[in-house]
Formats: C-alpha cells, sequence, structure tokens
C-alpha cells in the first residue's frame, strides 16, 4: 500500500505516480516500449495527440516520426516540466482536463491518438472514449493502455478508479470504435494477444489498420530473426 503522504500529495508532480527524467534511459521500460510501439504506426505528415503526456518524453517520441505533436495533461507541474525538457519545434504542451471537451484544440482532429495507462484514473470512461473517437480523424488509429484487472488489482493503488480485464476493456473499446485489435505486455515488451500485466488496444473505425498491424508483426520477426543470427555468428 501507498503511504498516507503520498496519497494526500497524490496530484504532485513528484507523487510517485508520474516518472521524471531529461533522458529516456531515466523512465521505465515498459513505458518506454509502449511509445515506441505506437510510434511504428505513424507516417509522415500525421498529426498526433498524446492524451495524457505527463512529463512529455513520450509526446517528443511520437513527435519525431509526425508532422506535430500535441500532448496534454492536467497537471501544471508536469506541462511546465514537458516544455522546459521535451520540448521541440512541432510539439504543444496544453494544460487541462481530458473530461472537459474545451481543452482540445478547437477544429483539430488527429490521425493519430496515444493514451497510455490513463483511462482507469478517469472519473468517467465513456466521456473520455466519447471524446476521442470525435478527435480521431476517419481512418485514424487509438492506441489505449490500462492495467490487466486479471494480473494487477485496482484497489492497491489510490490514484486509479479501476483496472479492466482483457473482455472488459475490448468490450468498452467496441462501444466506440468499430475496429479494435489487442495487444499486452510481458517483460516490458509487447505482444499480440492477452495476458500481460496492461492491456494495449489499438482502436480504428476502419479495417485497414489490420495490414499495418501484420506489417509490423512481420517487421518484428525478422528484425528478431536477424538479432538472434548475429548472437550466433
Amino acid at each position: 500500500m501507498f503511504p498516507e503522504k503520498i496519497v494526500r500529495e497524490k496530484d504532485n508532480l513528484f507523487s510517485g505516480e508520474r516518472e521524471t527524467g531529461t533522458k529516456l534511459e531515466e523512465f521505465s521500460n515498459d513505458h518506454v516500449n509502449r511509445y515506441s510501439f505506437a510510434r511504428y504506426f505513424i507516417k509522415p505528415g500525421d498529426v498526433v495527440l498524446d492524451a495524457a503526456c505527463g512529463v512529455g518524453y513520450g509526446t517528443h517520441m511520437l513527435a519525431g516520426q509526425a508532422s506535430r505533436a500535441d500532448g496534454i495533461d492536467h497537471n501544471d507541474e508536469a506541462v511546465q516540466y514537458a516544455r522546459i525538457h521535451w520540448g521541440r519545434d512541432n510539439v504543444r504542451y496544453i494544460r487541462g482536463d481530458l473530461l472537459d471537451r474545451n481543452v482540445y484544440p478547437a477544429g483539430e482532429k488527429y490521425n493519430v491518438i496515444v493514451s497510455f495507462e490513463t483511462i482507469e484514473h478517469l472519473k468517467d470512461d465513456r466521456a473520455f472514449l466519447a471524446a476521442m473517437s470525435e478527435k480521431l480523424l476517419p481512418g485514424g488509429l487509438f492506441f489505449v493502455s490500462a492495467p490487466n484487472a486479471d494480473v494487477i488489482k485496482a484497489e492497491n493503488n489510490p490514484w486509479h478508479e479501476r483496472h479492466y480485464t482483457p473482455q472488459e476493456f475490448r468490450g468498452l473499446l467496441s462501444q466506440f470504435f468499430s475496429y479494435v485489435s489487442e495487444f499486452t505486455q510481458v517483460d516490458c515488451g509487447v505482444r499480440r494477444g492477452r495476458g500481460g500485466d496492461n492491456n494495449i488496444l489499438i482502436c480504428s473505425d476502419k479495417p485497414f489498420f489490420k495490414i499495418r498491424v501484420i506489417i509490423l508483426l512481420v517487421h518484428k520477426f525478422f528484425y528478431r530473426l536477424k538479432t538472434r543470427l548475429l548472437e550466433l555468428i
């Protein structure tokens, strides 16, 4: 269980729920690997949203592949930290509540939206998903993750409203997106299927994104094969 002092100060940037750092090596591998996974799917010219961005390292990673990236977070300290340590010319950091429709730039829609380990914090998960489906361009991709309730219990974390079993998570997302592909994290790595510590879903209103998933899996297979062969030489 978390110390009472930390629970009382849980909105503080350094409360223990948010990681901070000025280099990627200072963040947990599972956190960085989720963003690396999403980055595979970003095309040149894409406009990306990171909701919630935290201290900004993930937004910075995504922006390296995108035309532009917006990062939104409710914590003012986190947003200021992001602007100082993880800014770049094509990144905009915005302070605001993800459940407030007015926080999103007026008229802006996104090719890719990423929301890792966020939905479990929100009081109204359905309102959040409605906003995400509204802000996603037709044919766009929505990446969302949350702890797997079969593995990690929500009552052990004072910051979380709920966790989801894989079945619950897919069922919820399927109410807002026509096509949902399931991934999970095992030993910090992302793989297809269920059963790891975190559920990761890719959602869209178009089926074509499954081709991109297949291409990614083939690419990762040959990369692992090449790495293994080099180790044997």
